[in-house]
């Protein structure tokens, strides 16, 4: 570890590490737990007969760094063990390669990794691989032929099973949607089994992953194919490539296991596998329209099995609904609602679970509205005969809503309240952001809906809020705000989708600002700090550590200057650097007056937490000691 020895007021004797190894994050090619840290025991299925591990290359030095790794035929009961036993200075059992390297894992064992940088360790990572043997399949008719009427097939998230029937799918299919926990694909091999452009078979499928699909999926292997000649194979070329699976994706290569959804329809699991998709580069493929229906055609039929699975557009449609009342666990009533479409067959509008698309449809559903739906036509009720109502269902689609004569809500308004430190989308330390809507405040019924976590607050219930009730809110780091207008008989607005990035940068010590600041860039210098001297337009602080910092104040923020024997432990300032022979060295801190608004923390009482008050004269010293951190010391 590189770093300074000192003393903080906070924690007692202190190491400052300027720089650490992080354990290794481990891809196959998506993330193989990328949350877990090294310690802990990580599980997965694979049906690949031999997987390639790299390490994410984030932070990798390619001069120097390896990877150090053992593999071993061990399990759950006796891991840390085997982990515990490991000699990693014997190469007749570690194996050492370059950090961008790869390690190719067959059949099924037990992995350790750790990341060696500049001769220090990382702490490891244990993987077990747990091999399972497959049966191929290369169609989803071939999949639907075997299991379409077979009603013992367990529930989608079920714990895994190795007597669960498991396919390894090696047909082509293409990606016509992607949600949190499902994939909506259609195949496009025909029965003739070879590969297919242009137009996709009617053949769909779901595929259900209790992990989640949209951040799971973070490597996903081409598959280049490249003519050759009328009478000669393509030839495949693999290459990496760092991308979230997305829409019109066309894959191979996964895993399958057949499961019945609570309605009865066939979809497959794939829970607990690493996903080895690969993707066609090169297909060209066709476009892929939805069927179309027109409601107030006379002439539009009832759904039957040849309509299951596929994707259907129908406009101009009236939506029916009826009240019901919902016992809940604990004999609590409440009232939940029933949709239907006005067309022959009446099917049931499934305006969640499966595609979770819209969960505020109460809200959006008015009675003499005419909606444009899109959604995907499954099973509803499986003992109702061919031609009774309520047999069938459409699966709403994300963003397939729109109601006729009524527009649509705009996207609100997202901005940062102006204050001081706030400039062109980017702050200092915090901000407010105001998120504004004329329909939200000419409508008592309308309301704006929002996430600081990245994700679409028109899926995720959980982590959204209602700004409408909770007003202006505080962001203090780089943050991503989605949000959305929900107003009563109208669909959902856009989405907006802002980033705002914080301009400064943390210090708590004034020896990582020595050591490290550059010009131009604000830093919030958060160190228990007191002022000893003062003259012209300086002060002269001096950290619980010992290090000193001289503070320039410039005409504008001179007013904010504080008084010598005054504790600072929050303000703003930038580097004062200072160009030698020998190279740029940091010789202070400026305080502008774009920042003297920032300049808090001034008191004159002794802070909270500082045991022992900060001494006015400069240590002498001749030596590094754990008394004194002005020296840099690097420890094996």
């Amino acid at each position: 570890v590189k770093g300074y020895v000192g003393y903080s007021a906070e924690d007692g004797l202190v190491l400052l590490p300027l720089a650490a190894v992080p354990g290794p994050r481990l891809l196959a090619p998506n993330p193989i737990n990328p949350n877990a840290a090294p310690g802990e025991y990580i599980e997965m299925n694979v049906i690949s007969p031999s997987l390639d591990i790299t390490v994410n290359p984030e932070g990798i030095d390619d001069d120097g760094d390896e990877i150090q790794y053992v593999m071993g035929d061990t399990d759950k009961t006796n891991w840390q063990k085997w982990v515990d036993d490991i000699d990693w200075d014997d190469n007749t059992t570690v194996t050492t390669i370059p950090a961008a390297g790869t390690i190719r894992v067959t059949g099924g064992c037990t992995l350790a990794v750790r990341l060696v940088s500049n001769g220090l360790a990382s702490g490891i990572v244990t993987v077990r691989f747990n091999k399972i043997d497959a049966d191929r399949i290369e169609s989803i008719p071939e999949f639907k032929e075997t299991y379409i009427n077979d009603s013992d097939l367990p529930a989608p998230g079920d714990e895994f099973d190795e007597s669960d029937d498991i396919f390894r799918y090696e047909g082509y299919a293409r990606v016509i949607n992607v949600t949190p926990h499902y994939l909506y694909i259609r195949t496009n091999m025909p029965n003739d089994g070879e590969l297919s452009n242009g137009e996709l078979s009617s053949h769909s499928l779901l595929l259900y992953n209790a992990d989640g699909w949209e951040q799971g999926v973070a490597g996903i292997n081409h598959i280049a194919l490249s003519d050759v000649g009328e009478d000669t194979p393509p030839v495949v070329v693999e290459e990496a490539r760092p991308q979230l699976l997305k829409k019109d994706d066309i894959i191979t290569n996964f895993a399958l296991i057949p499961t019945t959804s609570g309605f009865g329809n066939l979809i497959g699991d794939a829970t607990g596998f690493i996903r080895t998709f690969r993707r066609v580069m090169d297909m060209e493929v066709g476009s892929n329209p939805p069927n179309e229906i027109n409601a107030q055609d006379l002439r539009v039929k009832a759904f039957d099995e040849s309509d299951r699975m596929l994707r259907y557009e129908i406009k101009n449609v009236k939506v029916l609904r009826d009240t019901i009342t919902v016992t809940g666990s604990e004999g609590q009533d409440s009232i939940a609602y029933i949709y239907t479409l006005d067309i022959p067959g009446k099917p049931i509008l499934n305006n969640g679970d499966v595609f979770e698309a819209n969960p505020d449809w109460d809200v959006i559903w008015s009675e003499s509205a005419m909606f444009d739906l899109g959604g995907v036509v499954m099973l509803h009720d499986p003992d109702k005969l061919e031609g009774e109502d309520g047999r069938y269902m459409l699966a709403l689609i994300p963003d397939n809503v729109g109601v006729s004569g009524v527009p649509t809500p705009r996207a609100p308004r997202i901005r940062l309240e102006e204050a001081p430190g706030v400039k062109d989308g980017r702050f200092i330390t915090r901000a407010m952001v105001i998120l504004e809507s004329n329909t939200a405040e000419e409508n008592r019924n309308a309301d704006i809906f929002y996430t600081t976590d990245g994700t679409d607050p028109r899926l995720n219930t959980k982590s959204r809020k209602n700004y409408t009730q909770t007003g202006p809110f505080e962001i203090t780091k780089n943050t991503v705000i989605k949000a959305y207008v929900r107003a009563n008989g109208t669909p959902n607005s856009e989405l907006a989708d802002t980033l705002y990035t914080r301009r400064d940068i943390d210090t708590r010590y004034i020896v990582n600002f020595l050591d490290a600041a550059v010009e131009n860039t604000p830093y919030h210098i958060t160190a228990t700090t007191k002022v000893v001297a003062k003259g012209g337009e300086y002060i002269f602080v001096r950290g619980t550590q010992g290090h000193y910092l001289p503070v320039h104040f410039d005409e504008a923020s001179m007013e904010k200057m504080p008084e010598k024997g005054e504790y600072l432990t929050d303000f703003i300032a930038e580097a004062h650097i200072v160009s030698l022979p020998e190279g740029n060295i940091v010789r202070g801190a400026h305080v502008i007056g774009e920042y003297a608004p920032l300049f808090n923390g001034v008191s004159q009482e002794m802070p909270e937490g500082l045991t022992e008050d900060i001494s006015a004269e400069p240590d002498e010293v001749t030596t590094i000691t754990t008394a004194n951190a002005r020296r840099y010391v690097r420890i094996n």
